[in-house]
């Protein structure tokens, strides 16, 4: 019942005009009945929301942290890494429109470029050689994204070995085991 009541407060909310905040730290996006109608700068907007919606965007550095991944190198060996993006969004039109999650996008495109230089390498690439990569193939995808990478480094990078241990009960239900 109680959001049935806050869903009827919302659309009814939505007949009313409304005021949107944009922050020194961020930009704003204006869209009007379905179309862009510009990026808002620092400032106080009274609009309808019946019609209009202003999307806030933090502009500050943000960091993005990837996991940590393994990537066999072509002798074999088994390399794990994770990767640290520092950006900014620079163009709040294109992080908005042109891309449905920068975040993910940046985290798997990063992940996707180590994991390709590492694995057609036969001995061990270094960890500047690694990154440079990445960078160069983030800056292709980083003006058309509406981003700012600012710089890309690696707090984990090692040679590790992989032991796969299989319990019984794992092992029999991998080898279909004799019930008794």
């Amino acid at each position: 019942m109680i959001e049935y009541i806050a869903e009827l407060v919302r659309w009814v909310k939505r007949f009313f005009p409304a005021v949107k905040v944009v922050m020194p730290n961020e930009a704003g996006i204006k869209i009007t009945k379905g179309a862009f109608r510009g990026i808002l700068d620092v400032g106080w907007y009274i609009y309808w929301p019946l019609t209009t919606e202003i999307v806030v965007m933090d502009t500050t550095p943000q960091f993005l942290r990837t996991p940590c991944q393994s990537v066999m190198i072509g002798n074999g060996e088994v390399i794990s890494l994770s990767i640290t993006i520092e950006y900014t969004i620079e163009d709040p039109f294109k992080a908005y429109f042109l891309i449905q999650d920068y975040d993910t996008s940046l985290r798997d495109l990063s992940m996707g470029l180590a994991a390709q230089y590492i694995s057609r390498s036969y001995d061990i690439p270094s960890m500047p050689s690694v990154s440079e990569w990445i960078v160069d193939g983030l800056e292709i995808v980083q003006k058309e994204w509406g981003l700012d990478i600012i710089r890309v480094f690696m707090p984990d990078y090692c040679t590790h070995r992989v032991i796969r241990i299989m319990n019984p009960q794992s092992a029999t239900s991998v080898t279909g085991g004799v019930d008794d």
